[in-house]
């Protein structure tokens, strides 16, 4: 029934809209069978329901080893960096130097951004310079370094830069993105350091909003729908879950912040169309929502305070 009504919500979006009348009275017809078949024959959906199941089994075959891993990697990198950060462990540094040659492995521009982050929140966390502190995160730095050196990795980094980290190479692929149906910033140029400064607040506004609801001109744009409106909602509380963090708990989510705040800026100033900007953002949205997360909690325990007040 849940299908169904999707389905059937999809149809009046599409009837709103004016688009699609004939795969709108398909869905009509299927969103309706689904729902009147769920109410008083379920029995009947047995089979579709094992074949929709197989779909999305193999959907998530293909996402997890893609998408999933390059976040499940981060994850993993972040999380180790934090323990390293409060106790030396040759535990957590392999498990750096792990995820870190694996993220190399699947985009070695979050590799660089990733490493900046991890190194910035190892000088934020120091807060008070002791001997003590210092050493520890000296012999991390250190540690890390010469693994990485001796897997060949800063090699193989600085090789994959030279390639494809140009700016003029950027703008390139850029430009053969935003000439695609749902481009958008035809005329930017970012093959120059200013050009690439001024397109990052367009970018962004893509990379955290798009698709907006009068570009949902197609069925794969409108399945995002629902997608996007729980993310909308969400948005307020990752700004106000940023403000808390950075305000009380700017050492522990240094690195979190620091990567999340670079990578996002790099998308905003390459991708070019609204279909890259949500495959993008789907990378970040496990980092954006521990601060949507903090936000929610933040605001109950404000509601909780006034209750007992």
């Amino acid at each position: 029934m849940l299908v169904g009504g999707a389905l059937l919500a999809l149809r009046l979006w599409w009837w709103y809209r004016g688009k699609f009348e004939i795969a709108g009275v398909v869905l009509t017809f299927i969103g309706s069978a689904l729902v009147v078949s769920g109410a008083f024959a379920p029995r009947l959906l047995v089979i579709p329901r094992k074949g929709w199941m197989k779909l999305a089994e193999v959907m998530a075959y293909v996402s997890s080893r893609i998408i999933l891993a390059i976040v499940f990697f981060l994850v993993l990198a972040i999380l180790a960096s934090l323990h390293l950060n409060e106790k030396l462990s040759l535990k957590y540094a392999a498990i750096l130097v792990v995820s870190l040659f694996s993220i190399l492995s699947l985009r070695f521009y979050v590799f660089y951004m990733l490493a900046a982050a991890i190194a910035g929140g190892f000088v934020i966390g120091l807060q008070k310079l002791t001997p003590t502190n210092f050493a520890r995160q000296f012999i991390v730095i250190i540690l890390v370094g010469v693994s990485l050196t001796y897997l060949g990795v800063t090699r193989y980094a600085s090789a994959q830069f030279e390639s494809f980290g140009s700016l003029e190479r950027i703008n390139r692929s850029r430009l053969d993105m935003a000439r695609a149906g749902s481009g958008f910033g035809k005329e930017v140029d970012v093959s120059t350091t200013q050009g690439a400064i001024a397109t990052i607040p367009l970018g962004l506004i893509y990379l955290l909003f798009a698709p907006f609801p009068w570009q949902l001109v197609s069925l794969r744009q409108s399945i995002t729908l629902p997608e996007m409106v729980i993310w909308w909602l969400s948005f307020p509380l990752m700004i106000l879950g940023i403000w808390y963090s950075v305000r009380f708990r700017l050492r522990q989510i240094s690195p979190i912040l620091i990567f999340t705040t670079m990578l996002s800026i790099a998308y905003s100033v390459f991708q070019g169309n609204v279909g890259t900007a949500y495959r993008q953002r789907a990378q970040l949205l496990v980092f954006y929502f521990i601060f949507v997360a903090v936000g929610f909690v933040f605001l109950q325990e404000k509601r909780e305070q006034r209750r007992q007040s």
